[in-house]
């Protein structure tokens, strides 16, 4: 018996020449013995498998057309002429191998994919809905399910959604209510990190500049889970918990947490008040509110002194405009502003600095 490593190289490269019509009448009878060792045959499916996984098809996988089929007996047929050896005629023997390869293909399930007519699989397009910076948008999905994005935020998902699979990709926050459907999971791809449920509420926040993402659930049960494996099997929320996923390890490690963090019993009202046009903030860093304040009204944000960064800030905004916000922010703070086009400036105000330092003593 030949060893592997010499079976396929010259297997494929008979099966090659049978194609091209190059056989010559030894070559065939080289290729029959070919098709009498099980290594071959499972070499070759092999090959059309990683060919279907590659989406590529090989040019070896056509020989078995009719039209080959009549190239090849034209060339026996010429070669019996010059040399005829055996009894059986050759013609029947390379019709036995045809039938081998083509039952091994029927067997392997893959015998449409190396037809001489290669079948374009249909072209996958997607829908993309967007909401721009200061505005929300409010997405129904094919299967019913309702999406709510975000300020700055993208949702996509393919036209043929609900067919076969429920998935979407997220970019900034969505919330989400899922119609139930256990035959057809719903997934949602943000940045790797992925959601999986079955019909549920549930929060996503996933801003490109974020170096975390975190998942609020309302109600029901949804699976954590990441593309590239790095979350363990079988990672389940309940309802009013919160998930925190670091994209780089290295910021995980940085903060001293977890990759993945998940807090149970919170209240997620204050988390997803966004969607009900309210932005509710407990404590919150200056900085970060800056943030969220530049998404919601479409403005940057610019600090020129870092110290007022970390000043912290509790409130409730509905409808009120940038300026009331700004104006009540420096109420309650030693801070000064100043709005230039779509830029906000904050700065440290040192006269208000000293009187509050006062009223803390």
């Amino acid at each position: 018996m030949r060893k592997n490593s010499t079976i396929e190289p010259r297997f494929f490269q008979l099966l090659e020449k049978l194609h091209a019509g190059g056989c010559s009448l030894q070559e065939l009878y080289e290729l029959e013995a070919f098709f009498e060792e099980e290594q071959s045959v499972v070499a070759l499916k092999k090959r059309m498998i990683q060919s279907l996984e590659e989406e590529t098809y090989q040019a070896s996988g056509h020989f078995i057309s009719d039209q080959t089929f009549q190239k090849v007996r034209k060339q026996i047929k010429q070669k019996q002429h010059e040399k005829d050896s055996r009894s059986v005629p050759l013609h029947l023997q390379i019709t036995k191998i045809a039938a081998i390869v083509v039952l091994s293909f029927v067997m392997g399930g893959l015998l449409v994919n190396f037809l001489n007519s290669r079948i374009e699989p249909e072209p996958v397009s997607y829908c993309e809905i967007a909401a721009p910076l200061g505005a929300k948008s409010r997405v129904v999905l094919p299967d019913s399910s309702v999406v709510w994005l975000n300020a700055g935020s993208t949702l996509k998902y393919s036209t043929d959604f609900s067919k076969h699979e429920r998935h979407v990709s997220l970019v900034g926050e969505g919330y989400f209510e899922v119609a139930k459907n256990e035959r057809l999971p719903f997934k949602v791809n943000a940045h790797g990190f992925i959601v999986e449920v079955v019909g549920t509420e549930f929060n996503i926040q996933a801003y490109e500049d974020e170096p975390i993402i975190e998942t609020i659930l309302v109600d029901g049960q949804v699976k954590l889970d990441h593309e590239r494996k790095i979350i363990d099997d079988r990672v389940f929320m309940s309802p009013n918990s919160k998930a925190s996923f670091y994209k780089k390890q290295e910021d995980a490690i940085a903060n001293g947490d977890p990759r993945l963090v998940i807090l149970t019993n919170i209240d997620p009202r204050p988390l997803i008040a966004w969607k009900n046009d309210q932005l509710i903030f407990e404590n919150e860093r200056l900085k970060d509110l800056a943030v969220k304040l530049g998404r919601q009204y479409d403005y940057t944000f610019e600090f020129e002194s870092t110290d007022v960064e970390n000043y912290r800030f509790s409130g409730t905004l509905e409808d009120e405009t940038l300026q009331q916000v700004m104006d009540v922010i420096t109420l309650t703070s030693p801070i000064s502003y100043k709005i230039k086009g779509k830029i906000v400036t904050i700065n440290k105000d040192l006269k208000r600095t000293r009187n509050f330092k006062k009223h803390l003593r």
